[in-house]
């Protein structure tokens, strides 16, 4: 063979792998990117709905009167998305999470207060920052077990100046007390279950969306429609570590040690999805397909203990130590169930059973109370259209 012809058929011998190489590279971008997407999106998805509700549908026991109107207002803003895959060959995914928060209550008048209006009583400002991320190897949407890491910092004030303890009395001023925790700081671990699928189909929904469709055709057209649906179940869980350094808590409070500064925090939180798929017919040719991802409901399990070794209630001249094992005293816990409306994203209707051991509005601190809650919510609940 010629000399010359070699590296020519060099060239063409090697061409296949040189391609083969760039396109699994580029392959390997695309899962990482879409990836990165999914890491937002679920975050953006499991974060804890804004609330409303009031009487007489917000019942409690042992703090005040009911409330006319309680509320949590919060909105998870999310930055995240395809660019926030990086790292060597893109294996890392990141997020940023900002949650703008206040918790308001609007008591009835408490003539034992001396309450002579319908005032919102030092609500609370809790604003919380995150940062999440997540090696490919642990977030990967191709697995049905996912895992990620995050840390985070928040504050926790209810813009009051009267003295935290009452003097005369030396209880914790309810009324018009400072409460201020200049920064909190959180570590957590969280991951997602996905389970199976199931194809159903929908006669009953079937028959009855032929016959609407029947009723509407101005032209007595007849149209037909094939509907059916997948159930998916996913379960997402949080488990975080929450600190409060003494030297941005309230001296008095730390002190006396009758507020918790350190907290263990679970939250399991699981979502049934429907993909729809609908097929309408006129005759036997098929006209248009519908295809959607709607929420059907969601169940949340909130558990919040106070892990303090010291750790006490009543005023600063009649202390009580609370011991380690003493639920009533430092458990939190709340199950919220929420039903979204059809064909929207953003509403839903809750329905939730809590007790506090430690209630976390501010100052209430050392109220012990259940509560059963009927309302609404607003949050990212999935909703798509495809």
């Amino acid at each position: 063979m010629n000399a010359a012809f070699r590296p020519c058929l060099l060239f063409f011998a090697l061409l296949p792998l040189v391609t083969f190489g760039q396109a699994t590279a580029l392959d390997s971008l695309m899962r990482s990117r879409e990836n990165a997407s999914a890491f937002r999106d679920m975050l953006e998805l499991v974060s804890e709905p804004a609330t409303v509700s009031g009487a007489p549908l917000d019942y409690h026991s042992g703090i005040k009167k009911p409330y006319i109107f309680n509320g949590d207002f919060q909105l998870a803003l999310t930055i995240g998305g395809p660019d926030y895959a990086t790292g060597r060959k893109h294996k890392w995914v990141h997020a940023l999470q900002f949650i703008p928060s206040t918790r308001v209550r609007l008591f009835q008048n408490d003539t034992s207060w001396q309450d002579k209006s319908k005032p919102v009583r030092t609500p609370s400002f809790y604003p919380r920052l995150y940062y999440f991320f997540s090696p490919e190897k642990l977030w990967n949407t191709e697995n049905k077990r996912t895992l990620y890491f995050g840390l985070g910092a928040a504050h926790h004030s209810n813009g009051q100046d009267g003295t935290e303890f009452v003097d005369f009395t030396d209880t914790v001023n309810i009324y018009n007390g400072s409460f201020s925790e200049s920064l909190i700081i959180h570590a957590l671990i969280g991951g997602n279950l996905h389970f199976k699928t199931r194809l159903i189909n929908n006669n009953a929904q079937k028959s009855r969306n032929e016959r609407v469709i029947r009723k509407k055709s101005q032209r007595r057209t007849i149209f037909s429609v094939k509907e059916a649906y997948e159930k998916s179940n996913s379960l997402n869980w949080r488990l975080l570590y929450e600190y409060h350094p003494s030297y941005f808590a309230n001296q008095k409070f730390h002190q006396h040690g009758v507020y918790g500064g350190n907290r263990i925090i679970l939250n399991l939180t699981w979502i049934n999805s429907r993909f729809w798929e609908k097929h309408f017919y006129q005759g036997t040719t098929l006209m248009i397909t519908e295809k959607s991802n709607m929420e059907n409901l969601r169940l949340s399990l909130n558990l919040e203990y106070i892990t303090d070794l010291s750790y006490n209630s009543g005023g600063y001249e009649n202390l009580q130590k609370i011991p380690l094992g003493m639920t009533s005293k430092r458990l939190n816990a709340a199950l919220t169930a929420y039903k979204p409306v059809p064909s929207t994203r953003f509403l839903a209707l809750f329905g939730q059973l809590a007790y506090y051991g430690s209630d976390n509005y501010n100052i209430y601190f050392q109220k012990s109370f259940f509560q059963a809650r009927l309302g609404a919510a607003f949050a990212f609940f999935e909703y798509r259209k495809l």
